[in-house]
């Protein structure tokens, strides 16, 4: 396959020749202007030179000379050249970004267009189904989907149990909530058509950049309590791999962002056991752990 340059590159690259020259149109001949020591020797210190120096200074006043008769020129022939670049550079810039914009936009549109808000049968399930992985012995791989859902349905969460990990839940979106603006959107349990048909990618918040730079940001909330915290390397080890099989199917650019929320007071030991652990996926996804106490702290992963 051949090389194709990249043309928005090229664009800009012809912007900037086009400042540097304008710019260059002033400093260059105002050097050459301002070198005058050549020029000021008084007839006395030159015939008292030797012919070589005599001869060598004569060559270089002649030199100076004709460079500041020509420094006003020059400055014109620089900034002409600059300011075609600039001319030739800048509409082309505006048209590229333009398509880029309405490309940026219309990839949006189609993302929100397939957004859903997630139906209340998806929420229980999704969080009886979190809470039954807690719930496992260490080592034990979580189940496929449909085994999940089979075992929830054997073993149902009891309300006070369930009510209590909605409302942790909802704590941590109201955060998200607070720090999206103004540089996202939030969109906080949704559901979105996969890669492949049929499939769905349930979110626990899908942050939406509104700035080109910025990356969209896959949000996976998880909780480590007094009786669940033993699992927790199985269920970050889970959530790992849930966002990486998001960001995989997710179209936009992105990064994941894994909230873990230490809902209980925990023993130094597993407290350290966790941050060690969370410690380890940085390299590959953004982490945080809060507490209930340290939530309010929470701030968008942008470094």
């Amino acid at each position: 396959m051949l090389f194709r340059p990249d043309s928005h590159s090229f664009t800009k690259f012809i912007v900037s020749a086009g400042v540097f020259l304008v710019i260059a149109a002033f400093v260059v001949p105002s050097l050459i202007l301002r070198d005058t020591n050549v020029l000021t020797i008084t007839r006395q210190e030159l015939r008292e030179l030797t012919p070589t120096a005599k001869s060598d200074l004569e060559d270089r006043q002649s030199i100076s000379h004709f460079a500041g008769k020509w420094a006003p020129y020059l400055a014109g022939a620089l900034l002409l050249g600059g300011l075609s670049l600039i001319a030739v550079g800048v509409p082309r810039l505006r048209r590229q970004e333009e398509t880029a914009d309405a490309h940026a936009q219309a990839e949006l549109d189609k993302l929100l267009g397939e957004m859903k808000p997630q139906t209340e049968k998806e929420k229980l399930e999704r969080l009886q189904a979190d809470l039954i992985d807690k719930e496992k012995p260490t080592g034990l791989a979580s189940p496929p989907p449909k085994e999940r859902n089979a075992e929830t349905a054997i073993r149902p969460i009891d309300s006070p149990q369930l009510q209590r990990w909605s409302k942790a839940e909802n704590e941590v979106l109201n955060r998200l909530v607070e720090i999206a603006p103004p540089r996202y959107d939030l969109q906080s349990r949704v559901k979105l058509e996969g890669a492949s048909a049929g499939q769905l990618l349930l979110l626990d918040a899908l942050l939406i950049s509104k700035v080109e730079q910025l990356p969209d940001i896959v949000v996976e909330v998880k909780f480590a309590g007094k009786n669940l915290s033993r699992n927790v390397g199985n269920r970050m080890a889970e959530a790992e791999s849930q966002l990486l099989r998001y960001l995989a199917r997710y179209r936009r650019d992105s990064v994941g962002w894994l909230i873990l929320y230490m809902i209980d007071e925990l023993e130094a030991d597993r407290r350290r056991e966790i941050v060690e652990r969370a410690a380890e996926l940085t390299d590959i996804l953004k982490v945080s752990v809060v507490t209930r106490e340290t939530l309010p702290t929470l701030s968008l992963p942008l470094n």
